[in-house]
């Protein structure tokens, strides 16, 4: 599945001129959370990614998804969590 660093040298150069947008992979950050998937739940350090929903050009929302891995993806054990906007001009 994966690519060696020649071959993928390889196809970055060959599509450089293309529509393509190429990023330099970043660790996402982490925090503990629980996983009550377990037979006994646990406190684990899981990847986290948010999110923004834009709806004709203004921000509607949010949304957090987490993984035990460092790709967060439903390819590999994703899950959403909850995410709460709070108006702090109170």
């Amino acid at each position: 599945m994966g690519m060696t660093p020649e071959k993928w040298g390889k196809a970055i150069l060959k599509h450089a001129d293309g529509n393509y947008l190429v990023q330099e992979f970043q660790p996402p950050y982490k925090s503990l959370n629980i996983d009550f998937k377990l037979p006994e739940p646990k406190f684990a350090l899981y990847s986290n990614l948010t999110g923004m929903y834009v709806y004709n050009g203004k921000l509607t929302g949010f949304y957090s998804r987490q993984s035990n891995n460092d790709i967060v993806s439903d390819l590999y054990d994703e899950n959403v969590i909850a995410s709460v906007m709070a108006d702090t001009r109170c």
